[in-house]
């Protein structure tokens, strides 16, 4: 049975895939990226458990681990309430001592004991010093999905859909689209200068095949009838 806490967490992150904050269709459930949406504000200036929080995960010789939130110096003792993706990746050092995460979470006060972390859902998990972690300003795509062999990306904006690849057609750039939420997935739709491009992102946990970073969900893109497969990570 999936608890009340989870629905409102993959509400949240389905929220995110389809632009919410923009103006619908009058209802129907789809969605049309063809305006941007206001400026979004960094992860580290909201505690609300429904907004991304970033930060690095290690575990000190006392064994409980530890969250320092970007843009913070407290390190804060975590409580996993995840259902154990971030204690094997520790536990697995296969991304190395320490972890530069994303995930949905909050700051608690627990007490004497002073306050906490609280992690509800990891959505992404990389090492800090390849990917430049917190070092980096918080994304603004909405959805960023890649794959290997064949190596592909793209990247869901507010206004806009770019497909990147290392062979022709390197780049394309989708002016607009439509986007569906359907249990568990959304997908995107779009059309341009005769290309077809269909992106369809799942919650399911994925690892990528060469970095081994952890992202939260699968995805699988279709450009002019060829499959790609890959990882999906959500922005702001």
């Amino acid at each position: 049975m999936v608890s009340s806490q989870r629905l409102v967490l993959l509400g949240c992150a389905l929220c995110l895939f389809t632009a919410c904050a923009r103006q619908d269709d009058g209802g129907s459930g789809a969605s049309t990226g063809s305006s941007a949406a206001g400026g979004r504000a960094p992860a580290e200036q909201t505690e609300s458990s429904l907004a991304i929080k970033r930060g690095t995960v290690t575990q000190p010789a006392s064994g409980r681990l530890v969250m320092q939130l970007c843009g913070s110096d407290d390190e804060l003792p975590l409580e996993d309430l995840s259902g154990g993706p971030l204690a094997e990746l520790m536990q697995s050092g296969d991304l190395g001592e320490a972890l530069y995460i994303e995930a949905y979470g909050e700051r608690e006060t627990a007490g004497a004991a002073g306050a906490v972390f609280v992690l509800e859902q990891l959505l992404y998990a990389g090492h800090p010093g390849e990917i430049s972690g917190c070092q980096r300003p918080p994304p603004d795509y909405i959805v960023m999905a890649r794959g290997n062999e064949p190596f592909w990306a793209l990247t869901v904006e507010d206004a806009q859909m770019r497909w990147h690849q290392p062979e022709p057609p390197e780049e394309l750039v989708f002016a607009s689209y439509q986007s569906q939420p359907a249990e568990g997935s959304v997908q995107y739709l779009a059309e341009a200068d005769g290309h077809a491009l269909e992106l369809l992102v799942s919650e399911q946990a994925c690892r990528d095949s060469m970095s081994g970073e952890f992202f939260a969900f699968t995805a699988r893109a279709v450009l002019e009838g060829r499959d790609f497969t890959g990882c999906a990570r959500v922005g702001q």
